[in-house]
């Protein structure tokens, strides 16, 4: 299986989406892009507000969930596990 990569600039909007929200669980769509063949497809994710700062990701297509770690301006700087 090729390896796939989730495009990072999606993810910046989705934080910033986030931080905005106030509801409970919020699932954003973000565009997926598999190497090497360079198709872009739909991600269906959820991020899950913990308390004011921490959100719980998960991205069920690929069995992953996790806390990342995310900068006060809500630029993601980690993905536990990735």
């Amino acid at each position: 299986m090729a390896p796939k990569v989730k495009a990072g600039f999606f993810g910046c909007c989705h934080t910033r989406c986030r931080q905005a929200s106030r509801a409970p669980v919020v699932a954003p769509p973000a565009a997926y892009l598999a190497v090497p063949e360079l198709r872009l497809t739909r991600l269906d994710q959820s991020h899950r507000r913990l308390d004011e700062n921490r959100y719980a990701y998960a991205a069920p297509a690929f069995g992953y969930g996790a806390i990342p770690d995310v900068l006060p301006a809500g630029f993601v700087l980690h993905y536990p596990g990735r």
